[in-house]
């Protein structure tokens, strides 16, 4: 199946993000983490 496109998910609770990473993968999105501004930021720079 394609994904249905890349979400970023960004909490400072890791249990939020795991929950959220979970229904969003099931829906069929590309799902990455970050916990924090700084490490959101890094990643989209990164692509």
């Amino acid at each position: 199946m394609a994904s249905k496109g890349h979400i970023l998910v960004v909490d400072d609770e890791r249990a939020i993000r795991r929950l959220l990473r979970m229904y969003l993968s099931d829906a069929g999105f590309t799902v990455a983490e970050a916990a924090d501004g700084d490490q959101a930021l890094e990643q989209v720079r990164r692509g």
